[in-house]
């Protein structure tokens, strides 16, 4: 959405945020949300949770500027999300995938009409990127991967990828 200011054109950034739906990678999204929000004026922000995260999510001083949006990740509303974790893994790159798909399809479609502006950026938890990045192409966005975890975990991953880890001789 383009607003004309004498000579000047400024644009507002739509950025839609969404973090994979376990509470270790919601809250540092959640916060990245916010601080994006009280610095930057001009960017809207919508923060796609699942519905089950969402229900358990106090929205209460998250900042102005946020809006909240909802899409199912795939598993029934009785199943215990913090011990199925591999049936949550497999959902999500599967139905979450496909509703988040249609999510930015709808917003690119309801922003000629709506006051809130066409995306522009897509900022997913890095487990999320091969979902995500694919929506992104498709719609023409640009694509942000946000690491929601740890500098000791990211280290930890990279050194098991590399073949860095080596485990102690036994009897050490």
């Amino acid at each position: 959405m383009d607003e004309e200011l004498g000579n000047r054109t400024t644009q507002v950034t739509h950025v839609v945020m969404l973090p994979f739906p376990a509470r270790g990678h919601v809250n540092p999204m959640m916060h990245l949300a916010t601080r994006l929000a009280a610095r930057l004026d001009g960017l809207a922000i919508t923060f796609v949770n699942s519905e089950a995260n969402s229900r358990m999510m106090n929205k209460i001083g998250c900042g102005r500027g946020i809006r909240f949006l909802e899409i199912p990740d795939g598993l029934p509303d009785d199943a215990d999300r913090s011990t199925q974790v591999i049936e949550l893994c497999k959902s999500v790159m599967t139905d979450m995938a496909a509703h988040f798909d249609r999510l930015i399809g709808r917003l690119v479609e309801e922003s000629d009409t709506d006051a809130v502006p066409r995306p522009t950026c897509i900022v997913a938890d890095t487990w999320l990127t091969p979902l995500t990045i694919e929506t992104a192409a498709e719609f023409g966005l640009s694509h942000i991967s946000f690491w929601t975890q740890s500098a000791a975990s990211f280290a930890s991953l990279h050194a098991i990828t590399a073949n860095a880890y080596r485990p102690l001789p036994e009897g050490q």
